[in-house]
């Protein structure tokens, strides 16, 4: 011990400091392993350190324990699904893979992923005939057979138009213990509306006990493609009355058939309707109108009326002024419809081919044939296609004009031209040919008409036969 004094009586101050520290920070140790504590630096001594560590904070622990765990495989996405299904060698395979996709959490399939698919889909169901064989063979590749198998499948081959697989799929649900819900149900609904099975479509309306929005919006939209009024009315009031109110494309539907079939108070009553339960008025509501007045002959309500669908913001199209167009032109009333024609183009509405024919039947009719030609010219300066109506209605100007020697260009014009004609046009040209005494062009024409496999019909032989007679070839004819 006194050599220990004297070593650190000449090491000096610094030598007695260390010492000292290091007892003490012994007899700390030794406190510690007693109360079973972590030792802690004593305060006199942090300032030797350069850097203290900050303790970590929740988050940051929470992020590194996430961190160390596997992570979940990403969902799928509609590229690489896509682009699997087109690949897949097998058909079969290709469906599981895509209700394997289905069934991940947080991914649902978007309507070009089931377009893709339906061709592998569609020669997998004519390979195996029928639903329990799909099923079956599904199953076998390991797919699960739920509820929402059943709901994929459906709208899978109800979107191919694959309809006696979408109903023997419908009744194999309850087999294997499912019930049907509300897609379901309005997916057989529509089923049946399209394929024209009404009365079954009616049962399974009655038998569903909760009809929603989208099942009367089916009914409404099949009912009124299939022209039956009566039912559109009991069907539209049966919605009403359970609390659902028609939308933007379902009303315009009803509206747009009830100006063909309906009265002018149903229609009133339909109009009053859609301001009382705030919906506002379409474009396509708003030219049906329009039409609905124009056939009534009441031209003064139907440009009134024209004046309010602008005045409320919806734009009208060329086919809202169609019908106003045609009817101030047959009322004689060609300066209130050049004056309609200029506000339309004005507004930024070009003509279509349908208001061009319309032009030209009322120029015809009117015995204004000059300006029917000029119709018929700016319809070749633009570019719009003439249809076969415009054919018929230029070769009956031609033949009542003092054109008539124009309509020997009409066979090499439709010839050339792209434009597929019906039997209607080329027995009109027949027809004027005939009258207008050009019976060889009209012999030949007849011909071309052969040669295009144009299918005759009795109006074809009736002019080809006045031809005939006309150069004196009976016995061609007779025979």
């Amino acid at each position: 011990m006194q050599i220990t004094k004297a070593v650190i009586c000449r090491a000096g101050p610094l030598a007695i400091y260390t010492i000292n520290c290091c007892f003490s920070l012994r007899l700390l140790c030794l406190q510690c392993q007693g109360r079973r504590l972590r030792p802690r630096p004593p305060a006199y001594m942090l300032h030797a350190a350069r850097r203290r560590t900050p303790p970590q904070l929740p988050a940051a622990l929470a992020a590194a324990f996430f961190a160390s765990k596997p992570q979940p495989p990403p969902l799928p996405t509609p590229q690489i699904v896509d682009a699997t299904v087109s690949r897949c060698p097998s058909d079969a395979l290709a469906l599981s893979f895509f209700l394997w996709c289905a069934r991940r959490p947080g991914y649902f399939h978007p309507p070009s992923s089931f377009d893709r698919l339906l061709p592998a889909a569609a020669r997998l169901a004519s390979r195996l005939r029928t639903a329990p064989a799909l099923l079956r063979d599904l199953q076998g590749l390991g797919c699960p057979i739920k509820p929402q198998t059943f709901l994929l499948l459906l709208r899978l081959y109800w979107r191919g138009s694959l309809y006696p697989l979408v109903l023997e799929l419908f009744e194999q649900m309850p087999l294997w213990g499912f019930q049907p819900n509300a897609l379901a149900c309005n997916i057989i609904l529509d089923v049946l509306l399209r394929t024209g099975h009404f009365a079954e479509a009616e049962r399974c309306f009655r038998d569903n006990l909760s009809p929603n929005y989208l099942t009367f919006a089916i009914v409404l939209t099949h009912l009124c493609r299939a022209g039956d009024w009566s039912r559109v009315r009991c069907y539209f009031a049966e919605m009403l009355r359970q609390g659902f109110l028609p939308g933007a494309a379902s009303l315009t539907t009803v509206f747009a058939f009830c100006c063909k079939v309906g009265t002018m108070s149903e229609l009133w009553q339909l109009l009053s309707f859609a301001h009382v339960s705030g919906c506002q008025l379409t474009s396509a509501m708003w030219t049906c109108l329009i039409a609905r007045l124009c056939r009534e002959g009441r031209l003064d309500d139907a440009y009134r009326m024209l004046a309010k669908m602008v005045g409320s913001g919806s734009p009208p199209t060329v086919i809202t002024y169609t019908p106003l167009l045609k009817g101030f032109l047959q009322a004689g009333m060609h300066d209130v419809a050049s004056e309609l024609m200029g506000s339309m183009v004005s507004a930024g509405c070009s003509p279509d081919i349908v208001l061009y024919n319309v032009l030209m039947d009322c120029m015809a009719k009117a015995r204004r044939y000059d300006d029917a030609l000029g119709i018929y010219m700016q319809i070749h300066g633009s570019q719009i296609k003439p249809d076969a109506y415009t054919l018929s209605t230029l070769v009956r100007v031609l033949q009542l004009s003092s054109y008539e020697r124009l309509l020997l260009r009409i066979p090499s014009l439709i010839m050339r031209s792209c434009t597929s004609y019906d039997l209607v046009a080329f027995n009109s040209v027949l027809s004027a040919l005939c009258k207008s005494g050009f019976p060889t062009e009209a012999i030949q024409f007849y011909f071309d008409m052969l040669e295009k496999n144009i299918r005759l019909d009795s109006y074809t032989y009736v002019s080809l036969l006045h031809s005939l007679c006309q150069l004196e070839m009976v016995n061609h004819a007779i025979n």
